[in-house]
């Protein structure tokens, strides 16, 4: 009922075959009934809250799985799944779950099948991985990476260059990683499309992700399904990689020597996996983080790394202490070349900002000049 009508307007409405006029005591009493509110118990409130819940788990109950997978391993993960894995099955059976697997498949595509990397052999099992070796060049200085990065930045030396990268000849680049790749990757995607340099790059940022948990996410053997066509790859390793692993179905304790005999097995699989002719594999040592325990062990990861691309020439470590942990501890803030504080690191104390991500990106620029001749 429209309450602006007038009175008479209204009480002159057809509510049937006839027209009933209606008397001002008809008309109040069915204003004030409209007008009148509803209230609903807690008990309804709850229902329908859990309803919402409800149907929300069972339309999203592959991500519901996912985000229980990806905790690290323990009792805590445990009871995850136990909830999560029956809602799963409950979905799958009365398709409720198809419109979301739908959804992801328009935005990321079919899966490809990959293949298990715990399987394939490392040196000394097999072919032998060494491969051809780059013919090195006199050792020549180049120019320093972006004037705003500070002034600890290395000076960088250049092998004899795989080819000349041009504008009509862009260098491949793919970045690769876990979420600390997405800034820099989206830096070096930026100094490219804006035509500052002649790459070409792809970013495969992965949340949460290492090679610790190839069950939740297998990086080795995605990265065996990149094309030959990549020239360079850049990975970020280690930041989620201190957790209890899984082999043979044994549980390694994170910090064990088992541990970490396996987590350099794995180390080398993945370089392995990457040689190519005329590629090179930059691996993006993370910088200590605010956590001392898993900062000092990253330590030692990227200590492993180091020992696994001293015998690997296609392989290079890329340090970034000096600009991150000029003290040899976390730092949020550093100082740039003008003097002036920069934050670099966010408010989890793990990840760059914006800001330190480009100093990255500029690291990364200056060493892929070290093997190729980049004409910008």
């Amino acid at each position: 009922m429209k309450f602006s009508e007038s009175l008479e307007r209204a009480s002159t409405r057809r509510t049937g075959p006839a027209v009933h006029r209606w008397t001002d005591e008809e008309f109040r009493a069915q204003r004030d009934d409209d007008l009148r509110i509803e209230s609903i118990s807690t008990r309804q409130v709850l229902v329908a809250v859990g309803l919402c819940l409800g149907i929300a788990a069972l339309l999203t109950s592959g991500n519901l799985v996912s985000a229980a997978e990806r905790r690290d391993y323990g009792s805590s993960r445990d009871a995850m799944l136990a909830i999560a894995e029956p809602i799963d099955r409950v979905a799958n059976f009365l398709s409720l779950n198809r419109p979301g697997d739908l959804v992801h498949r328009i935005r990321f595509g079919d899966p490809e099948p990959l293949v298990d990397p715990l399987a394939i052999t490392t040196p000394g099992e097999g072919a032998s991985s060494a491969g051809p070796e780059p013919t090195v060049a006199p050792v020549t200085e180049v120019e320093e990476p972006a004037a705003e990065a500070p002034a600890t930045v290395p000076t960088t030396v250049v092998p004899e260059p795989y080819r000349t990268v041009t504008e009509q000849a862009p260098l491949n680049v793919f970045v690769a990683g876990d979420s600390q790749a997405e800034f820099p990757g989206q830096a070096l995607t930026n100094r490219s499309v804006t035509g500052k340099l002649p790459f070409t790059v792809d970013v495969d940022s992965r949340i949460a992700t290492g090679l610790a948990r190839p069950d939740y996410f297998n990086w080795p053997a995605q990265l065996a399904t990149i094309d030959d066509e990549v020239e360079a790859v850049v990975l970020f390793f280690g930041g989620n990689d201190y957790q209890d692993m899984e082999l043979d179905g044994q549980r390694l304790v994170r910090g064990s020597d088992e541990w970490f005999e396996e987590y350099r097995r794995r180390i080398e699989v993945t370089l392995d996996l990457l040689q190519s002719p005329n590629r090179q594999v930059l691996w993006v040592a993370p910088p200590p983080i605010r956590d001392g325990e898993t900062s000092a062990a990253l330590g030692r990861l990227n200590q492993d790394v180091r020992d696994a691309a001293a015998g690997r020439p296609w392989v290079r470590v890329v340090p970034v202490d000096a600009i991150f942990a000029p003290n040899g501890t976390f730092a949020a803030y550093v100082t740039d070349s003008s003097g002036s504080d920069v934050r670099v690191r966010s408010g989890d104390g793990v990840h760059f900002t914006p800001k330190g991500a480009s100093w990255v990106a500029d690291l990364l620029v200056a060493e892929i000049r070290r093997y190729w001749d980049v004409t910008s």
